[in-house]
């Protein structure tokens, strides 16, 4: 696989990020009866400027979106295709937003996964994201610049 490039999404890539979001979290889906939407308001990111994909071999294998306040950078979605689970884009994304909160110049990102999705928390907290509250649903962490 060649090394993948980072860039804002555009509206073309709309039909191809709901894609690769469908792919990513099928087995969250099937498993995860109470598992939201993921895809709802990717036209509005996108025309936000807040809508990024991962791009190798001419297809998105990734793509994140985030919402920014002034005082956090909320990452909403980060996805990978399941063919390019392990190479290394999750993290190249979540790097890329921790590089877009300091572009912005915000101090924390924040972020929520599904509370039935361990192997999340474990990645996030490797990356350094630290577990700030859980409830029945989620897991809130943080990750201070």
């Amino acid at each position: 696989m060649t090394h993948p490039t980072l860039r804002p999404a555009t509206h073309d890539d709309s039909e191809a990020i709901r894609t690769c979001i469908a792919d990513a979290f099928t087995k969250a889906r099937a498993e995860i009866s109470d598992f939201p939407d993921v895809t709802f308001g990717i036209e509005e990111s996108i025309g936000a400027g807040l809508a990024f994909v991962a791009e190798a071999e001419g297809c998105v294998c990734g793509a994140l979106t985030v919402h920014v306040t002034d005082d956090y950078l909320k990452v909403e979605v980060v996805a990978v295709d399941s063919a390019y689970r392990g190479f290394g884009i999750g993290r190249l994304l979540m790097e890329f937003a921790v590089q877009e909160a300091k572009r912005r110049g915000v101090r924390e990102l924040r972020l929520r996964t599904h509370i039935l999705m361990p192997e999340n928390v474990a990645l996030y907290q490797h990356l350094g994201w630290e577990v700030t509250s859980e409830d029945e649903t989620g897991v809130n962490m943080a990750f201070k610049l």
